[in-house]
């Protein structure tokens, strides 16, 4: 019984120790964005970056993540994809599903504990606010160690980027041919032009940095697909 008890105290204070409260302050806000260098529209971005910032935090943690609603309009929300909400489905951030949706001008506190390891993304769940670009990665890691060895990881985000809002492209007049009933269609390519745009961690795929590798190191690749 004693060694039970003893057992059990270790335990906690060992996850005392390791786990922690990680947290992230993320106001959500439109803003102009020109992600291919040549047409400006409109966007949802986090403390004014598309994609948003990289959360990181280890098996065990709790995530944090503050949210403050700076649109003008809409409600807004964050879904955690791929990671498990048992017991707390009112953190799963699906709008008019489990939530009816933090309010322009105010804010809440997703908790989640992280019960799982691996490459997940956060996006938006109202309307189509991912698709204007409410969406990032989220990276659990195991503070027992990888099942691999590697000198580095890089977390590479894909996603495809058109030059209008959703809104616009949503339209149903966007869908008719050019030309119909003197219709102009807001998606129509310039010459040499070609939408939507593959983008990779926020930069057009033609313009995207290179990878630095060096020679006789090994590399963890995080690929994500959130377009």
């Amino acid at each position: 019984m004693i060694l039970q008890t003893a057992v059990l105290l270790y335990s906690c204070v060992l996850a005392e120790v390791l786990c922690a409260r990680v947290e992230y302050d993320w106001e959500i806000s439109n803003v102009n964005i020109k992600m291919d260098g040549k047409h400006e529209r409109l966007a949802v971005a986090v403390n004014g970056r598309i994609p948003m910032p990289l959360a990181r935090a280890q098996l065990g943690d709790t995530l944090v993540l503050n949210l403050r609603n700076s649109l003008d309009v809409e409600p807004t929300g964050l879904h955690s994809h791929g990671i498990l909400n048992n017991g707390t489905n009112y953190y799963d951030g699906a709008g008019m599903v489990t939530e009816c949706g933090v309010a322009p001008g105010a804010q809440l506190a997703y908790e989640i504990q992280l019960s799982q390891t691996g490459t997940y993304w956060v996006h938006g769940h109202h309307n189509s606010q991912y698709i204007n670009g409410l969406r990032g990665p989220l990276v659990v890691t195991d503070p027992a160690g990888e099942p691999y060895d590697y000198n580095e990881d890089y977390v590479l985000t894909f996603e495809d980027w058109f030059p209008h809002a959703s809104d616009v492209i949503m339209d149903p007049e966007s869908m008719l041919p050019e030309g119909a009933a003197g219709h102009k269609s807001p998606l129509k390519k310039a010459p040499g032009e070609k939408y939507p745009i593959g983008v990779i961690n926020g930069a057009s795929g033609d313009s995207a940095p290179e990878l630095p590798f060096a020679a006789n190191s090994t590399y963890r690749l995080r690929l994500l697909n959130i377009g």
